[in-house]
């Protein structure tokens, strides 16, 4: 069990890294699963980018996926009963039902209930809430905290997300998909001992930090591009350069790394020299 990060600007050669080194050890036959975890939408273009540029032949024994995809196959794996899936459509139009529902006690929506562009908005916030693992509880009570039109707000947002998280227990959806996939590396031995990369995020959200962590504890090496310049890294941290979200995460997951005595090996600074990917 191992950490190690791999930081460069854009363009210095981390994706390029983490496909020459997947390649690499697919080509040693490596009899653990080697997994790179990319964004969703990112993953078709590079498991071509593996197969035109590095493994011709083909490979077996390596995956390009995304964090929605391990929670998908851990399922699958498990046994479990796989719920229905809810369309951006369907989430939208079960968030317009609820502000029908709702709309005698809202005290700022009710008047623009009937708008599309609000459900699709509440929708989405909704969603951001799950993944931040956000305590509908604990949003109604700040509202207590807060006063006029802005109280008026976060209770209507605080009651229609409560709604909300209760009809998606009957559907799986992302968030309570990466707990499963977090308990599936925990307990049940999902990816143990895999060689696994990571790729393309410049923060991470509370669930798919927890996927990170039980990986780090449980894959045999877990290796995390960044596009982080370096020397950024000595700089206060004001919020205000274009570094800040990959600098906290990079301060965040080595902070539970070293919590959880994890081996942190030097990280690979990459300056552009070879890819540019």
């Amino acid at each position: 069990m191992s950490l190690r990060f791999i930081l460069g600007r854009a363009g210095s050669g981390k994706t390029y890294h983490c496909l020459s080194e997947m390649a690499r050890l697919l080509k040693e036959k490596q009899t653990n699963p080697v997994i790179f975890i990319l964004p969703e939408q990112a993953t078709f273009i590079h498991e071509r980018m593996l197969v035109c540029d590095f493994m011709p032949h083909g490979y077996t024994g390596g995956e390009v996926t995304s964090f929605n995809r391990l929670a998908w196959q851990a399922a699958r794996q498990s046994g479990k009963a796989l719920k229905p899936i809810l369309s951006e459509a369907a989430r939208t139009l079960l968030m317009g039902r609820l502000l029908q529902q709702r709309r005698q006690d809202l005290l700022l929506f009710n008047a623009a209930s009937a708008g599309h562009g609000l459900a699709a908005a509440l929708a989405s916030l909704a969603e951001e809430m799950l993944a931040y693992d956000i305590d509908p509880a604990n949003l109604a009570r700040a509202a207590t905290n807060a006063n006029g039109r802005f109280q008026a707000k976060i209770h209507d947002i605080a009651l229609l997300y409560h709604d909300y998280a209760l009809v998606l227990n009957d559907y799986d959806n992302l968030p309570t998909g990466l707990a499963f996939l977090t308990q599936a590396i925990e307990e049940q031995g999902f990816l143990s001992k895999a060689l696994v990369f990571v790729d393309g995020y410049s923060s991470y959200t509370t669930k798919e930090i927890s996927v990170l962590t039980a990986l780090m504890r449980h894959s045999t090496q877990l290796e995390i591009a960044l596009a982080l310049d370096p020397h950024s890294l000595e700089q206060a941290a004001l919020g205000q350069d274009i570094f800040h979200n990959c600098r906290q995460s990079y301060l965040r997951l080595l902070e539970i790394a070293q919590r959880l005595m994890i081996k942190v090996e030097d990280p690979l600074i990459l300056k552009g020299e070879k890819g540019g990917v």
